[in-house]
This record gives structure tokens, C-alpha cells and sequence, in this order.
């Protein structure tokens, strides 16, 4: 992938504590142009503390993980990341869960089990929305004649 200062790529952090999920998802994100996986974490104190320090454009967090819960780790980076873009990609997809993930400032949220395609349409989507705003530059060197 060739990124550009035109069109950055949209940066992803992944929290997720299965490792087969956690690569299904990695090759979901390897497979969209402009899509930069920056990292991932299992646990919660992992997920904050990365999270702050790489300061990606999306995380895609689950909810139940290794050590402490996906909730704690949006509330507290949302409340001093607010721009982050949080999408919840998890087993646990009832109505309560959705509705304090969506309230703690998740952008979306999305059920493992019956909307996995969404996440790659989701991030494509971010991409096309990125590069409405940094459209490619032309880069064709034009020659004038005296």
C-alpha cells in the first residue's frame, strides 16, 4: 500500500482475546486499501494504554476480554480521545449491551456472529469518507513549451 500525506491510511487498533478472531479480523483489515492496522491488545489496561499512546483513527474493541472489559476501556479513552471512532465487534449484541456501549460513545456496534462482513464494509467506508477529504493529488509532471 502506497500512503500519501494526500490520503492517510485510516490507522485501526484492535482489541480482541481470541487469537483466531483476532486474525480473522487482521485479514479482513489486510485486505482493504487504505486500512493501516496499527496494533492490538487482549486486556483492558493493554487496550487503554496503547490506545492513548498510538492515537489510531478507529479501534475495534470487544467487549468481554482477557482482563476487564472493552466498556471500561471505551469509557475511559473516549472521555479523552472523543474523535476516536469506536466500533464494538462482539458476541454479546442485546439491547443493554448496545445501548451503554452507544452511550459510552461507541460509533457503532456490531454483533461477531451475524454482521462480521459489516466490519470490512464499515472500514471501507471510513476509507472512501477519508479520501473525500484528501482526495489524491496529480502527480503528472506537465512540461510547458517556450
Amino acid at each position: 500500500m502506497v500512503l500519501t500525506a494526500s490520503s492517510p491510511a485510516i490507522r485501526v487498533f484492535l482489541v480482541e482475546d481470541s487469537a483466531p478472531i483476532r486474525e480473522r479480523i487482521a485479514a479482513l483489515i489486510a485486505e482493504i486499501d487504505g486500512v493501516l492496522l496499527l496494533g492490538h491488545a487482549d486486556t483492558a489496561a493493554g487496550a487503554a494504554a496503547a490506545i492513548l499512546s498510538l492515537r489510531p483513527d478507529v479501534v475495534l474493541l470487544d467487549i468481554h476480554l482477557a482482563e476487564g472489559n472493552g466498556i471500561d476501556v471505551l469509557q475511559t479513552v473516549h472521555a479523552s480521545l472523543p474523535a476516536i471512532v469506536f466500533i464494538v465487534v462482539t458476541n454479546f449484541a442485546s439491547a443493554p449491551y448496545r445501548e451503554k456501549c452507544l452511550a459510552a460513545g461507541a460509533s457503532h456496534f456490531i454483533d461477531k456472529s451475524t454482521e462480521s462482513a459489516d466490519i470490512s464494509r464499515l472500514l471501507a467506508a471510513l476509507v472512501a469518507t477519508r479520501r473525500q477529504h484528501y482526495p489524491q493529488q496529480d502527480t503528472t509532471t506537465r512540461s510547458a513549451s517556450c
